[in-house]
C-alpha cells in the first residue's frame, strides 16, 4: 500500500502540472476538475497517510521514521508554495522520486 499511494503522489504532481492542458482537452483528472488547491492537498493526504502507515506497521525505528517524515513534510510544503510551471515541476518531481527512493531503500532494509 505504501508503494501505491508514493505512486499516487507522482501522478498527481504530473497532474498539477498539466492541469490547464487537462482543462482545455476535456481530460476531467481531479485537479482539473476541482482545482490546483484539491490536487496539493491531495498530494499531502497521500504523504501523511504513506508516513503513517509506516509508522502503523512499525516499518522502521523512530529516529529513521522521523528524518522521513521531516522530509515528507518539507516536500509537502515545497508542492503547498510552489506555483507549477513546467520548470518548477521537473524539480518537484526529482525531489518525489528522491523521497519514493530512500524510502524505499529504508524500508527494504529494516523489513
Amino acid at each position: 500500500l505504501v508503494p501505491g499511494l508514493n505512486s499516487c503522489s507522482m501522478l498527481i504532481l504530473n497532474n498539477l502540472r498539466d492541469i490547464h492542458e487537462d482543462a482545455l482537452a476535456q481530460k476531467w483528472t481531479l485537479p482539473a476538475r476541482f482545482g490546483p488547491t484539491f490536487g496539493k492537498l491531495e498530494f499531502i493526504f497521500m504523504h501523511i497517510t504513506s508516513l503513517g502507515l509506516i509508522k502503523y506497521l512499525n516499518l522502521l525505528p523512530l529516529s529513521l521514521w522521523l528524518g522521513l517524515a521531516f522530509f515528507s513534510f518539507w516536500l509537502c510544503w515545497q508542492v503547498w508554495v510552489s506555483p507549477f510551471e513546467k520548470e518548477n515541476a521537473q524539480s518537484l518531481f526529482g525531489k518525489n522520486v528522491l523521497y519514493m527512493i530512500i524510502q524505499t531503500i529504508l524500508i527494504a532494509t529494516y523489513v
